[in-house]
């Protein structure tokens, strides 16, 4: 029950954020907005990490997540939030590192969880895999 809130509630807030980037009558005054949004995922990742990471079907979610992140960084014209998004992408990517919750995934899921998560960000960050085993 705990792991269907958590997800929902991200899921909720990464989809806001791509109708936020795709609504052109907030162009202007979003920037704030969605960096502010893009705040509030990153740190709802980050501060349930443990119980998202023993969820069973966590790779499904990480994989959904990425491309959330994949479509809005290929919406976003604002250079400030591409560089900033860039870098939450990278610190949640040291951060699953880190803690080996891509392994613990790939062993209950029985596939290789990073060449998924690389091959879906290989558009938008392709030095991303580089800069993060470096």
């Amino acid at each position: 029950m705990l792991y269907t809130f958590h997800f929902k509630v991200f899921f909720v807030m990464c989809n806001l954020g791509a109708i936020i980037v795709n609504c052109e009558m907030f162009c202007v005054s979003t920037v704030d907005l969605r960096t502010s949004l893009l705040e509030i995922i990153v740190y709802i990742f980050d501060s349930k990490l443990d119980t998202l990471a023993h969820a069973k079907h966590f790779d499904k979610f990480w994989y959904h997540f990425l491309k959330c992140m994949k479509e809005f960084l290929l919406n976003c014209s604002n250079e400030a939030i591409l560089i900033r998004c860039m870098e939450w992408l990278k610190d949640l990517i040291l951060l699953v590192k880190s803690n080996e919750v891509m392994e613990q995934s790939s062993q209950v899921s029985g596939e290789d969880v990073w060449t998924e998560s690389w091959a879906i960000l290989a558009e938008v960050a392709p030095l991303l895999q580089h800069e993060s085993t470096s």
